[in-house]
């Protein structure tokens, strides 16, 4: 039972960070577009892990394991994305370019 209590807070866990990644204006302030205000990554990530505690979770989560959390997947994403952008080195079979990104970026794609 322990072990499935655990994955479903990290489930949970996944998706509140992606909730605060979608709100307008929040993912460009963690890629450093709140420049004016000089906001650091690891205040927003501490911000973040406070949403975390608020929303019930109750795994202890810091500032520094949630920017670790996000900045693997979000590399793995930049890595797809700059494939795709030069056309997925001329693949152009639908279901090989979901195969690649997959592999690219499997904490993504469906």
């Amino acid at each position: 039972m322990g072990g499935s209590c655990v994955l479903w807070q990290e489930i949970n866990l996944m998706a509140v960070i992606i909730d605060w990644f979608t709100k307008e204006g929040n993912y460009n302030r963690w890629r450093g577009g709140d420049k004016q205000n000089g906001t650091k990554k690891q205040v927003i990530a501490n911000e973040i892990s406070q949403i975390i505690r608020d929303s019930g979770i109750t795994a202890d989560r810091q500032g520094r394991d949630i920017h670790i959390k996000i900045n693997h997947p979000e590399q793995q994403f930049r890595a797809a994305t700059d494939w795709l952008n030069q056309t997925g080195a001329g693949v152009t079979c639908e279901e090989n370019i979901r195969v690649t990104v997959k592999q690219r970026c499997p904490e993504t794609v469906p």
